[in-house]
């Protein structure tokens, strides 16, 4: 077993030697050079078309790129780390500034001794949180508040510097109607009717589905009323005599209607015309409000009459008491 093991290992060395020796050490003649070419062509062709698995190397590469470029990737971190940690702490700040806003203002709120229990706080102590933390909910509350304050004690040109200043800061605000439409009864307390009804349109304009739109259009059309101008004052009337409209401006939106066609019973026949081509509810109402109208004016020329006729006859006969005793 080992000498033929050994034989075959000498016929294999020998195979490889002449096979050497043909290609690499004994002249290769024309015909086999030729051969050997087409071959070689031939295996690469093979390759091309039917390439092996080989190892993925983008591990390898990006190794390589990042030690090339070790410098830029280190600063690049750097500056992601930095924006991280700064939003962090402005954030926190925000949140701490916030928290000590409400504080002040909850304790301005919950101060005891005050004289007037049911009075909150002075408006001055409320323009102080205002100011001291200003960018924060508290503030906005705190200036609205003051505002408020300085408009209950009559203090008409201050409250309005106070609510312009809302507006001036916290355009945004969900409380900017509010302050829209003190702007517009600071200037309707001091007499100053165009202004005020040039903003208590800005209001309608600006903000037309918040509540402060729906009080605009009640003080804009008791100006009208003021004006003696009864026409525009029921066109706002009616405007508020919606489904989406309530609470107490509806309530004396309607009061304020019913008093407006008391007094100027043509407008009920004006605005006949357009009852009758709106909804069957519309139409009845108006009919309600025509019947309503009709006796007021009757009751009213019968007391009329009552006065012009003789003392003995418009004056009843009170029943006198019954003095007899059992």
């Amino acid at each position: 077993m080992p000498t033929s093991f050994a034989g075959a290992k000498e016929t294999g060395s020998a195979r490889f030697s002449s096979l050497f020796d043909l290609y690499f050490v004994r002249p290769i003649p024309r015909k086999s050079l030729f051969g050997l070419r087409f071959w070689v062509r031939t295996k690469k062709y093979r390759l091309f078309m039917n390439p092996e698995p080989s190892e993925s190397t983008w591990f390898y590469e990006a190794l390589a790129w990042l030690e090339l470029n070790r410098k830029q990737v280190i600063a690049g971190a750097l500056l992601v780390f930095a924006i991280i940690v700064a939003g962090y702490i402005y954030d926190w700040h925000r949140k701490t500034t916030q928290r000590e806003a409400e504080r002040a203002l909850f304790a301005l709120k919950d101060r005891p001794g005050t004289e007037d229990s049911t009075r909150g706080p002075a408006a001055s102590e409320l323009i102080k949180v205002a100011q001291s933390h200003p960018g924060t909910s508290a503030a906005q509350r705190a200036l609205l508040l003051a505002a408020s304050d300085l408009f209950d004690e009559q203090k008409y040109p201050e409250a309005q510097a106070k609510f312009e200043q809302f507006i001036a800061n916290y355009n945004n605000s969900p409380l900017a109607p509010i302050a829209a439409l003190g702007i517009a009864s600071c200037l309707d307390a001091q007499d100053k009717v165009e202004e005020a009804m040039s903003a208590y349109q800005r209001v309608i304009n600006q903000f037309p589905t918040e509540p402060a739109a729906a009080r605009a259009r009640l003080h804009l059309a008791i100006i009208h009323e003021q004006k003696n101008q009864p026409e525009q004052a029921l066109r706002l009337y009616d405007e508020l005599n919606k489904p989406n409209v309530f609470g107490s401006v509806a309530a004396e939106a309607a009061n304020r209607r019913e008093r407006l066609l008391r007094k100027h019973p043509e407008l009920v026949t004006a605005t006949q015309p357009a009852a009758s081509q709106s909804s069957p509810a519309s139409s009845s109402q108006a009919a309600g409000i025509t019947t309503q109208t009709n006796s007021i004016a009757a009751s009213q020329n019968a007391a009329q009459t009552q006065q012009n006729a003789p003392a003995s006859t418009n004056t009843p006969a009170t029943p006198k008491p019954n003095t007899q005793t059992k």
